[in-house]
């Protein structure tokens, strides 16, 4: 004979059967400011920033100011300038080629890139002109020119007429 044990009894005894669930604690909570690293041209060098980040706003701020007045958008950036508004391309002479003759052109659209693979080769209407470390090495067509503060540069493209040849 079947013996009825009372709901309430059976839900204890459900109960003490169960195998405590470890405790998951919450997740950590995001801090409201994170340091990143970025650069900007001063002064004619290139300089790598430190630069704060607000996890609740998105806004950016160099030792405590916003970044855009503590790095502002002056002439030795291309972004304004009539030369760059007008698309028109780099002489030669801002990185001669051995045995060719030619212009850089613009190509594509400006992107971030890392301050630490750059050099200064050169100099166009006072906005400075860089290689890659590893273009250079190379002898490649490539230069980027800043266009805005935060590592922005526009890549220009050799666009040469092959060798000259004399005589």
């Amino acid at each position: 004979m079947m013996r009825m044990i009372p709901r309430c009894a059976a839900g204890l005894l459900l109960a003490a059967c169960a195998v405590p669930r470890p405790v998951v604690p919450p997740p950590a909570p995001e801090p409201p400011v994170r340091t990143v690293e970025t650069c900007a041209v001063s002064a004619g060098q290139l300089r790598k920033v430190q630069v704060e980040v607000s996890a609740t706003t998105g806004d950016t701020t160099f030792q405590g100011r916003p970044f855009a007045s503590a790095f502002p958008l002056t002439a030795e950036y291309a972004t304004g300038a009539a030369w760059y508004e007008r698309n028109e391309p780099l002489p030669e002479t801002v990185r001669p080629r051995e045995n060719e003759r030619g212009d850089y052109v613009k190509y594509g659209r400006p992107r971030v890139l890392s301050a630490d693979t750059l050099m200064r080769v050169s100099t166009h209407h006072g906005v400075g002109v860089y290689m890659t470390h590893e273009d250079a090495w190379i002898n490649e067509g490539i230069v980027w020119v800043p266009v805005r503060p935060g590592c922005w540069f526009q890549h220009y493209q050799f666009s040469g007429v092959g060798e000259v040849r004399e005589g």
